[in-house]
Formats: structure tokens, C-alpha cells, sequence
């Protein structure tokens, strides 16, 4: 059994480990106690421990600075919630601050949970990289990870700044902590709650709250991890994420989307593959804000669930490649990617999303992504240009060099993406 430890890091990421291991828990019939309801699947293991008294306990550490930060999820050992007594003030700066007290008692804590995995294959890291914590803490544990577990995947699952709705505070904490994710994660899989609220909206007729944002999320998650749980084609341990989808060692931030979030009373139209996986290729159901028409994909997976068959997924694909424009570089020779995972979709009590026997999860890494980093970098100027707010960070250790350095490091995975649709435009012009 090669096992995937959490890390669920700051007030976001804490939150959000709420839903997914809500979730997890109702797909592999494991009571709120972590006792099983009916015989558990040989994948339980992978992300759940047993206990003496079989128990399914998370595989995971909750981390925050914040001592106001709760958690609902209870099927915990005390050990794997670690806090401390000061907020981070939403500043990356003193995210690393604070952190450095306490990033050690965190490093224990992954130690004893990999000291119960028989072969550990990865983490799974949780947070936003707009707050102080989910940056700066987040950084400083992603670079440690690095150093004591090197040959370990770290797939890192980021809330990014909304589209219209950020701060200089928020963009300087991403930009800040890009060099870390950079270097220390295989690949980042971006949200933002701007997107996901107009998915709400849009589809389901209802006000996102941050419970329905972080539960849209776990509903991804699990899409995402459904092979390595309960056993599937394509996406079958941490690192074929990284294999099917990170072309460039830069170039390695996914978007994606999942499929159908919609009302009970639109279900018949989501009855076929092909209903199913066109409404996660729109671009208006992506869970960042950014628009895929006119971009390239350099790698895209759609990972179907449920109820279906090779023959629909054979139609689905005539389908895209009669009607849908899905525009590749031209070095992606493969196209798409296709993951099966026949687990029927499960879903939380009381949801507004109809339960369908059916899913699509795609995630991509699509040059539509350069337009958040540009977004970001943009707010990031106008706030660097007035030193604004660049004495606060000052005062927690940094130096304004580093802001410099951090947006050096920003301008060159922007070049990186300008440089790929500049190549495809001049093959495409030598093409004509």
C-alpha cells in the first residue's frame, strides 16, 4: 500500500481539510467515529490509518497560527492539530516568522504519520497562498519537506486571488511564495473563490457560502484522488499527476473543473459522457477565473466517474474532435488523456447539487493560467510601486530586495508562457 500523508495549512486549508475528509469519510462509508459502516476498499489505507481499535484515522496534519482557527472534522489524534498563540496578520513575512517556531513541532508530527506508512508516496498540501500562513508557514514546511522527503511527490492544492477582488496584501503574499512553490511543489492546483461563487450562482441558483466553495473543492479532490483510492486507470498514484500534466518544470500551476455542478431539475440534460465532460470543458466552469478561449493546452486529463463505459467514452471523443476546438501545442503529440474510475459519486448531506451517476473531472495545464499571473503581478506593481504596505513586512525580517527577487522570479514564468504561444503562433503562421 503506498500511502499519502495531508497537510491542511492555515485557516483555508484547515477549513477545507473539514470538507474534504467529510467527504472522503462518506465515500468510504467510515462513520464520524472512524469506524467502517461496511467493508472498506483496499485503497482506504492509502489516505486513512487503522487504529487499534479499527478506527480509520486521516492520514493528516492540521496546522494553523491562528489558536481561533476550529475544526469540526473529529476523528482526530490530538497530535495531528498543531496551533500556536499569534495570527500571521495576513502577511507572509511573519507567516515565516511565527512559522520558524513552529515549523519543527510540524516536521515531527509528518514524521510520526510517514513512521506508520509502510511506503509513502507523497503529500497532498492544502492552503491559500492570499493569507500569511497558507504563504509564509506554508513555504517554510513545503521547503522542509523537500529537504527530508526529496523523492516525494507534493501535489499542492492552492486558493488563489479572486480576479477582481485583489489585494495588495494577497497579491504580494502569492508572488512572495511562488519561488517556494516553485522549487519545493511537483505541480500547484489552483482555485479561487471568485470562480467558484459564479459557478454557484450560475448553475446552482444559490449564494456561495464558504462551506458550499470549500465542498465544490473536496468534490474535486475526490475526483482527483478516486483512482488511488478505490483503484482506476490514468491518475493511479500522486506522481502520474505530475507525469500527465507537467510538461515544463515551470509551467506546472493545473486548472480545472468538475462536472455536472448542477439543480436536480437540469439532470436529464447530463445523462450522456458527452453532456457530461462538454460542460467541464467550458470555460465558464473552470474554478479559477480565467478564460481558456484562445490559449493552448500543453496537457489535459479528463478523469470520468461512475457509470461509464469505454464505447460512451469512444463517442464522447468523436464528439470533441468533430465539434469542440480544443487547441494543443503543437510538441503535445497525445492530446487528452482519459482516467475511468467506476466508483459510484457520492455526496454531502443536504446538497444542492444533484446526485448524478456520472461525473467529469478535467484538469489542464493550459497557457490560460499566464493571465492569473499577469493579473497578480499587475496588483503586485501597483502596491510595490507606492511601497505600500511594505513596511509591515519589513518589520518581520524581510528586506525589500526580496520582493525584487520574488519578482524577478514572476516575470520569468511569465516570459515562460509568452515564449510557448509565441512558438505556437510562429508554427502556425509557417503552417499556412
Amino acid at each position: 500500500m503506498r500511502e499519502v500523508i495531508s497537510v491542511h495549512v492555515g485557516q483555508t486549508g484547515v477549513n477545507l481539510g473539514d470538507s474534504v475528509w467529510e467527504l472522503f469519510c462518506i465515500e468510504h462509508d467510515i462513520n464520524p467515529d472512524g469506524c467502517a459502516t461496511s467493508e472498506v476498499s483496499d485503497g482506504t489505507n492509502t489516505f486513512f490509518s487503522q487504529s487499534p481499535s479499527n478506527q480509520y484515522i486521516p492520514r493528516a496534519l492540521f496546522v494553523d497560527l491562528d489558536p481561533s482557527t476550529r475544526l469540526n472534522f473529529s476523528n482526530l489524534n490530538s497530535t495531528q492539530i498543531i496551533q500556536s498563540e499569534e495570527s500571521a496578520s495576513n502577511n507572509f513575512a511573519r507567516g515565516i516568522k511565527l512559522g520558524s517556531n513552529l515549523v519543527e513541532e510540524v516536521l515531527d508530527g509528518v514524521r510520526k504519520q510517514a513512521e506508520n506508512c509502510s511506503d509513502l508516496q507523497g503529500f497532498m498540501f492544502y492552503r491559500s497562498v492570499c493569507g500569511g500562513t497558507g504563504s509564509g508557514l506554508g513555504s517554510l514546511i513545503l521547503e522542509q519537506l523537500t529537504s527530508e522527503y526529496s523523492k516525494k511527490v507534493k501535489i499542492d492544492v492552492n486558493l488563489f486571488p479572486s480576479k477582481h477582488h485583489t489585494s495588495t496584501m494577497e497579491a504580494y503574499n502569492t508572488v512572495l511564495s511562488y519561488k517556494y512553490a516553485s522549487e519545493h511543489s511537483d505541480c500547484v492546483v489552483a482555485f479561487d473563490n471568485e470562480a467558484i461563487t459564479d459557478i454557484c450562482y450560475r448553475n446552482l441558483g444559490i449564494k456561495a457560502w464558504h462551506q458550499n466553495i470549500n465542498r465544490m473543492i473536496a468534490h474535486a479532490v475526490s475526483a482527483l484522488t478516486a483512482s488511488i483510492r478505490f483503484g482506476g486507470s490514468l491518475i493511479e498514484d500522486l506522481q502520474a499527476i505530475n507525469d500527465n500534466l507537467g510538461p515544463y518544470p515551470t509551467t506546472k500551476t493545473l486548472i480545472g473543473s468538475y462536472s455536472p455542478f448542477i439543480t436536480q431539475r437540469k439532470i436529464e440534460q447530463f445523462k450522456s459522457v458527452t453532456s457530461v465532460s462538454d460542460f467541464a470543458l467550458e470555460s465558464a466552469n473552470v474554478m479559477i477565473s480565467c478564460n481558456t478561449a484562445y490559449t493552448k493546452y500543453m496537457a489535459l486529463s479528463l478523469l470520468f466517474g461512475g457509470d461509464v463505459v469505454p464505447k460512451d467514452i469512444g463517442a464522447a471523443c468523436y464528439h470533441w474532435k468533430t465539434y469542440r476546438t480544443i487547441d494543443f501545442v503543437d510538441w503535445c503529440p497525445t492530446g487528452f488523456k482519459i482516467g475511468v474510475n467506476t466508483q459510484e459519486p457520492k455526496y454531502f448531506p443536504n446538497s444542492d447539487i444533484a446526485k448524478v451517476k456520472r461525473t467529469c473531472f478535467m484538469l489542464a495545464n493550459n497557457t490560460a493560467i499566464s493571465h492569473v499571473w499577469n493579473r497578480i503581478g499587475t496588483t503586485f506593481d501597483l502596491g510595490f510601486r507606492e511601497r505600500a504596505y511594505v513596511h509591515s513586512f519589513v518589520q518581520n525580517g524581510m528586506e525589500e530586495g526580496d520582493f525584487n527577487s520574488a519578482r524577478e522570479d514572476l516575470d520569468a514564468l511569465e516570459a515562460d508562457y509568452d515564449e510557448i504561444m509565441e512558438e505556437c503562433y510562429n508554427d502556425g503562421e509557417d503552417n499556412e
